[in-house]
């Protein structure tokens, strides 16, 4: 991990390791890892700002492409900040210091989903695995910037201690759970790293995807942000359980975010129109709320006008016989007593407003009587 981080930052990454506020109890010798990376990548000052983060509908699953998982949806967390100087670093958690990190699904248990042929960074994916899309543009991976598709060059370093995040992937696919800090887990770059630098239109940095049955999307973050060469910030979801007396945070300036959106549980499912026969289906809906529009005609001048009509099917059917409003050749007792039932209409009212006056009166009655005679 240290050649990593590069050689000028050693001589901090020893420092924390030798300094005995990170050893655990009864003389343990495991060390707080996750806080030598935030050092390591710390420098003086502070001026970085944190916007807020946000997570984003990536893909759905609505049938169109095969081998997706039912009921799953593809999730982009994304870190916005203040201005393009600003530059995220590091995702961080640390059991020991207290500011804690969970990335996946509500449900727990193994409801990660991943594709064999991607990896736990987003630069591990194959740069056109979005192109068509392949299976692999929607796995589950963290990052700093970097993703399919990213044009950018190079990767995202990521720890974690005990264990590795996720499982083994088997076959093409596999669940796996979800990404937590039992101990420590971090992913980062370095400053000036071009995966760090924030993209426009809204200065946002993706730090994560994640594949898990829709709406069931769960996370706590904790964000560094390293401001143009002078700054370290870190900001926690919950300073209230940072353990200041035995983590020595150096030169970090840490920030209390919980009312940026670092945590994020259970997100509303979306609904729309999910029947691919209706005028207005959504590939983006989860839960059908009833709003289907159907196919129709949709002319209130023809003799098949549907007022329920989403949109219109090329079907409608005009009277060759003035006052012929069913469009059966002749005007009779059928059109008579449709349009007694239309009398008086002053809104959409279809074939009956012969004279297309918007009412349906006496003059259309006269119309009609001539059509008959």
């Amino acid at each position: 991990m240290r050649g990593q981080l590069g050689p000028e930052k050693r001589g901090q990454v020893n420092r924390v390791f030798q300094n005995d506020y990170f050893n655990t109890k009864n003389g343990c010798t495991m060390k707080n890892i996750l806080t030598a990376v935030v050092l390591a990548l710390s420098t003086h000052g502070a001026s970085g700002q944190l916007l807020d983060v946000i997570n984003e509908v990536f893909y759905t699953d609505d049938g169109t492409v095969p081998g997706y998982p039912a009921g799953f949806t593809t999730y982009r967390i994304y870190v916005r900040t203040v201005d393009a100087l600003d530059q995220v670093t590091s995702v961080t958690g640390s059991a020991y210091c207290g500011f804690d990190l969970f990335l996946g699904s509500s449900l727990g248990g193994n409801n990660l989903w991943n594709h064999c042929d991607g990896g736990v960074a987003g630069s591990d994916l194959p740069n056109d695995a979005c192109d068509l899309p392949s299976l692999v543009c929607f796995d589950t991976f963290l990052t700093i910037g970097y993703a399919p598709g990213s044009g950018l060059s190079g990767s995202t370093n990521w720890i974690s201690i005990p264990g590795g995040p996720g499982s083994g992937c088997v076959g093409e696919t596999s669940l796996s759970w979800n990404y937590e800090a039992l101990g420590d887990l971090a992913w980062w770059v370095n400053p000036g790293d071009p995966g760090g630098l924030p993209q426009p239109p809204d200065n946002r940095v993706l730090i994560a995807q994640v594949t898990v049955p829709s709406g069931t999307l769960s996370y706590c973050l904790n964000v560094q942000i390293w401001d143009n060469g002078s700054s370290n910030l870190f900001y926690v979801h919950d300073i209230s359980q940072i353990d200041f007396e035995n983590c020595n945070f150096e030169d970090m300036v840490v920030l209390d975010g919980s009312s940026l959106g670092l945590c994020s549980e259970n997100l509303p499912v979306p609904g729309g129109c999910t029947d691919l026969m209706a005028c207005n289906y959504d590939p983006l809906a989860i839960s059908d709320n009833g709003s289907c529009a159907y196919p129709g005609c949709t002319d209130g001048t023809s003799c098949n006008y549907d007022a329920t009509a989403g949109c219109d099917d090329g079907t409608c059917m005009y009277p060759e016989i003035e006052g012929d409003l069913n469009c059966d050749g002749v005007v009779g007792l059928d059109d008579l007593l449709e349009f007694i039932e239309n009398y008086g209409c002053s809104s959409d009212c279809g074939p009956s407003d012969i004279n297309g006056d918007g009412v349906v009166g006496v003059a259309d009655l006269i119309l009609l009587m001539n059509g008959c005679c």
